[in-house]
């Protein structure tokens, strides 16, 4: 069994690529259907294209240290690092250090994990297979629980989140 702290690495799911722009061609299908006009039409696709497009904007994948005092150390990926290195000096520079906030959620199926940080705050959209490892996923909902920062919801399938019988 490996112990604090343990660090995961994370990557785009497919899964919730596929959602969201199954999602978005729905909207857009329904916008060209049910809408007469023609401005009209051509704004509400402007408003999906754009959204569709934000959606899919490259979020903080890499690898991630998730630590016994609460806090989650993101190490970014080689890629990502790459162009950042000249800049920061070395690799290990380009590391940032992140409180988890309470209004992170532990869903049945997704973890949405909200991390402050001092010039900004981020959120990560973890699924299952965004995970090399099907027991990461395990251990990060594990992780969020014990720390007592993420809620779950009523729904039974929810990791309860900050209560010792819940287990």
């Amino acid at each position: 069994m490996r112990h604090f702290p343990f660090r995961v690495s994370v990557r785009t799911s497919r899964n919730l690529i596929t959602t969201i722009l199954v999602a978005h061609t729905v909207a857009s299908f329904v916008a060209i259907s049910l809408v007469d006009q023609s401005w009209l039409k051509v704004l509400l696709l402007l408003g999906i294209g754009a959204s569709s497009a934000y959606c899919r904007r490259p979020q903080d994948y890499g690898d991630y240290s998730f630590r016994p005092d609460g806090k989650v150390e993101y190490l970014p990926s080689v890629v990502a690092a790459s162009a950042e290195i000249g800049r920061a000096g070395s690799p290990n520079a380009l590391a940032q250090v992140f409180d988890v906030d309470a209004t992170s959620r532990v869903l049945g199926h997704m973890m949405i994990v909200r991390f402050r940080h001092t010039p900004a705050s981020r959120s990560l959209i973890l699924l299952p297979d965004s995970f090399d490892h099907p027991d990461d996923y395990r251990r990060v909902r594990l992780w969020l629980k014990w720390q007592g920062k993420g809620s779950a919801t009523e729904d039974p399938d929810d990791l309860p989140v900050g209560t010792e019988d819940s287990i």
